[in-house]
Formats: C-alpha cells, structure tokens, sequence
C-alpha cells in the first residue's frame, strides 16, 4: 500500500470517528435538531437538490464494488421492480414530518 493510500484510509477513519462520535454526543444532549441527520434534513427541505448531490457522490463510492454488475444489470432489466423498491422505501422509511 502507498503512503498516500495509507494517509488517506487513516484521514477516513479519523473523519469518521469523529463525526460518529460528535452525532452521539449531541443526540444525547438537551437541544433539539442539533444532530449531522436533523441537520442534513432541514438543509435537503431547504434545497432538496443536496440530497441528489449525496446521491450521486454515494454513488460513486460504491459503483466499482466488485461483484455489483449482475445486480445492476438485474434491476436494469426491470426498472419496475426499481420503482416498487423506491416507493416502499419511502413510504415506510422516509419521515417527512419532522
């Protein structure tokens, strides 16, 4: 492994670490909608382009993995079942009444 890739997992982790630990700590405390989740919610109702944006970057992220084409050429061939998955999706997860 390079210096830099070694650098830049560290970086990562550390980053990682850090938001976790800040998310815990100020979902614990007294003040209300001061966690990075309530956070991010109240920007993306704001601008709901940002959620494209973390989309697309996640996606980016994640669109090398291998083993992951058989799964995008499945729901490739069926863009319905896509659908179907997004819409129980949001309608059982994404709480828009905060």
């Amino acid at each position: 492994m390079s210096v830099t890739r070694t650098v830049t997992t560290i970086a990562i982790l550390v980053a990682t670490t850090v938001l976790v630990g800040w998310d815990l700590y100020v979902n614990f405390n007294t003040i209300p909608g001061d966690t990075i989740s309530e956070t991010l919610a109240n920007w993306i109702k704001g601008a709901p382009i940002i959620a494209v944006v973390l989309g697309v970057v996640m996606g980016h992220f994640v669109g090398d993995w291998p083993g992951l084409q058989p799964t995008l050429d499945f729901i490739s061939a069926r863009p319905a079942l896509a659908l179907a998955y997004g819409l129980f999706g949001g309608f059982f997860f994404w709480n828009m009444s905060r």
